[in-house]
């Protein structure tokens, strides 16, 4: 088991090490598009994340789960490949559309494959899913800290790079072990099941339900904006190798948030959200205090959400069911992309009309506000917390 595990966070490492990353939307804005087709492109990214999630949460409870992680790698290259052989606003958004497409079979999937692959040793999977995730968070940091410089000579290399690495992935899954392979052929019939099954799960399910709603709307502020933290720096004038290292000290944070988060006390919501209410609130006060207090703030709010995703995933895991863990999961991931269409159109118009620095203030206004009402909602129905 140890030898698979360190095999799965490898292909988790390099399937991360994308150096586009810090530095695509930058590039994109030099073909001349503007904050609001930033933001629309996002919205074709988050909208067809949205439509795919559920369909390819199914396919991971009915079909070889490692197959559809191979599948994933591959078509996220594809849409990178897209970006490089057309830069256009056409090509970005049919590279954003590959790019969730693939996102979408490895959301959910992979952590349903990760659950299933500790066989008898799942009471561990708090802290192998923040391992798993953390190997992931120090490829992302890779990724900014060197395609940054990369894209400061031309955006070929870094483009490149980006193909090669989920490709390379792929390439090591299929090295892991099958071990939920169907004994029988899937029909539409087992996927409509299986569906319907896990919808009625986050229904009836009150546990189920609030996780899931909590992490659709909170994981959705700061994923949004980590998308827009390049052009918020380039807005106040730093160079791409600096905007690289800013998302390299991000990244960092977020890796080790990962690795803390079964350390936080309960298995229950209220110390993740008490967690994440503090550190928004933080950002929110350091934020308007010069550039190295906003980096400050935004390394202790990234910090925070690595640290809460972990948790309130691993919290989610524990509460549903094996036969349909991946739909559930995915079911999550829809609603959080839900949310996320909202924020991106929203923080876009801000951005146009007035700054990136004041869309960065309304996402710590909203974290605020909308942990706390997740608080009081949780202090209301007094029924998820254990300890």
């Amino acid at each position: 088991m140890r030898s698979l595990l360190t095999l799965w966070y490898a292909q988790s490492f390099i399937r991360s090490t994308v150096l586009i990353y810090p530095t695509y939307l930058i590039m994109m804005s030099e073909t001349g598009i503007s904050p609001v087709g930033l933001a629309t492109l996002m919205i074709i990214w988050s909208g067809t994340t949205f439509l795919f999630e559920v369909p390819s949460g199914v396919l991971g409870d009915v079909l070889p789960r490692k197959y559809l992680l191979i599948l994933a790698g591959f078509v996220q290259a594809a849409g990178f490949a897209t970006w490089w052989l057309w830069p256009s606003f056409t090509g970005f958004a049919i590279g954003f559309t590959l790019w969730s497409l693939g996102s979408s079979f490895y959301s959910g999937t992979s952590e349903a494959y990760l659950y299933e692959m500790l066989g008898d040793d799942k009471s561990d999977f708090p802290k192998v899913y923040g391992r798993s995730e953390a190997a992931s968070g120090t490829g992302d940091v890779l990724a900014f800290a060197a395609g940054g410089a990369a894209a400061s000579l031309n955006y070929d290399l870094p483009l490149l790079m980006s193909i090669a690495a989920p490709s390379i992935a792929c390439i090591l899954i299929l090295f892991l072990p099958s071990a939920d392979r169907p004994q029988k052929r899937a029909t539409f019939k087992d996927a409509w099941e299986v569906f319907r099954s896990g919808a009625q799960t986050v229904r009836s399910n009150q546990a189920v339900r609030l996780i899931v709603l909590s992490l659709a709307t909170l994981a959705a502020l700061p994923g949004v904006f980590d998308e827009y933290v390049g052009v918020l720096f380039d807005e106040q004038g730093l160079s791409l190798t600096l905007i690289g290292f800013v998302y390299a000290s991000v990244g960092i944070a977020r890796t080790a948030g990962n690795l803390l988060a079964h350390r936080l006390p309960g298995t229950g919501m209220t110390s993740p959200l008490v967690m994440y209410s503090a550190c928004s609130a933080l950002l929110l006060a350091l934020a308007p205090f010069g550039t190295s207090l906003l980096i400050t703030g935004l390394v202790i709010y990234y910090l925070m959400d690595g640290a809460f995703e972990v948790a309130m995933n691993a919290r989610l895991q524990e509460r549903v069911e094996d036969h349909h863990r991946a739909t559930v999961t995915s079911v999550m991931s829809m609603a959080l992309e839900t949310t996320a269409l909202i924020l991106f159109l929203t923080l876009g118009i801000v951005a146009d009309v007035s700054s990136w620095t004041s869309a960065l203030y309304a996402t710590a206004v909203l974290s605020v506000f909308l942990s706390l009402i997740w608080l009081a909602r949780i202090k209301w129905t007094n029924r998820l917390e254990t300890t």
